[in-house]
Order: structure tokens, then C-alpha cells, then sequence
């Protein structure tokens, strides 16, 4: 079956990958969740686009929603922060400013710490003030 293009197998070897693979293995699937469409590298839009699904599928925000929160109004108070930690992502892990994240680049980068972290959310907050980026799972930190 399929969804959006994803398949169970391949979420299965997703996961298996992100918990069971070598550094390189780990740092190869995570770069999947990016470049969606396989080019080879990703965009700031990509890179936006993925971080705002896993924001909005975050409990805190599912709460919000459930209260009657405006889900683009949620969207419009972080895409300032968001923009800024991806600028200065973009800025640190594409030096050449070509406006894409190759492999090898986001392999080095996640060694290094450059690669913004997946947000997961540990409070609830009306101001979204309190977010504190947290690995998606330990398997995230390939260091």
C-alpha cells in the first residue's frame, strides 16, 4: 500500500536504517526525508516543508488544533524562527550558496551539528515561546 508516494517497505527500511545502520546509513535515510523526490540534494523549500510537518503533527500543536487553533495562524508565529535557524543552516552546510544541501554536505554537516535538529515539542505553549529542539529519536545524532 501507498501513501503519498511512500510505501510500507520503505518506511520499514527507513526505520530500520535509522535504528540498526551504521553512521553513513543513518545519515542516508535522514537525507531521504529531505530530497523526496531524489535528486540528490534538497532546497530551502524542502528543508521548510519538512520541518513544518513535523511541527504540526507535534502534540503541543495537535492540542492547539483540537482547542480550535487556526492552524495557518500557528504556521505564520514559527515560520519567522524557522526561516532564520534554515537560513542559517543553508549558510553554514551549502558555503558555496547554491541554495541546495547535497549528500556528502548534509553527512558532514550532521557530524558537525549543522543540520537543524527535527523538532519535538515537551510543552505546551499559547506563545510558542518555550520550543526546544530534541532529536527525533536517539538515532538522529550520528557524533
Amino acid at each position: 500500500a501507498t501513501c503519498h508516494g511512500a510505501t510500507f517497505d520503505g518506511y520499514k527500511s527507513l526505520i530500520v536504517s535509522l535504528v540498526h545502520g551504521t553512521e553513513l546509513q543513518r545519515a542516508r535515510a535522514l537525507f531521504r526525508i529531505y530530497d523526496k523526490n531524489g535528486r540528490g540534494s534538497f532546497g530551502y523549500e524542502e528543508a521548510r516543508e519538512v520541518y513544518e510537518t513535523f511541527f504540526m503533527t507535534s502534540r503541543p500543536v495537535m492540542k492547539m488544533l483540537d482547542m480550535g487553533e487556526n492552524p495557518r495562524a500557528i504556521k505564520d508565529r514559527i515560520r519567522p524562527h524557522l526561516n532564520f535557524a534554515l537560513h542559517q543552516m543553508f549558510t553554514a552546510v551549502d558555503p558555496g550558496n547554491t541554495g541546495r544541501i547535497t549528500l556528502q554536505a548534509f553527512c558532514v554537516g550532521l557530524r558537525e551539528g549543522k543540520i537543524l535538529p527535527i523538532h519535538a515539542f515537551d510543552k505546551v505553549s499559547a506563545s510558542l515561546s518555550h520550543i526546544r529542539p530534541l532529536s527525533l529519536c536517539l538515532c538522529l545524532s550520528v557524533s
